[in-house]
């Protein structure tokens, strides 16, 4: 692949994108480290920056509707590129 259809790919998946998938996925709350794994205690005690998320934020259920968002995409890009 080029670096001039890869490129075209992204432009692509940009412009099909509702909003920024960051604040879709998550809300205005949460903060970029919200899209690691959660933590367990230790890790909760060592780094808590990027481990505690503010209220309200469910970082399970933020990984859930990016996994959900990521497969609509890929079966949307898949059918339309068949």
């Amino acid at each position: 692949m080029t670096h001039r259809q890869e490129n075209s790919i992204a432009d692509a998946a940009i412009s099909r994108r509702p909003t920024d998938p960051v604040r879709h996925l998550s809300g205005e709350t949460a903060g970029h480290h919200v899209f690691l794994n959660a933590a367990r205690h230790i890790g909760r005690a060592q780094a808590p920056e990027i481990s505690l998320d503010p209220p309200g934020v469910n970082r399970r259920a933020i990984h859930d509707r990016a996994a959900a968002f990521a497969a609509l995409h890929f079966r949307t890009a898949l059918e339309t590129a068949a």
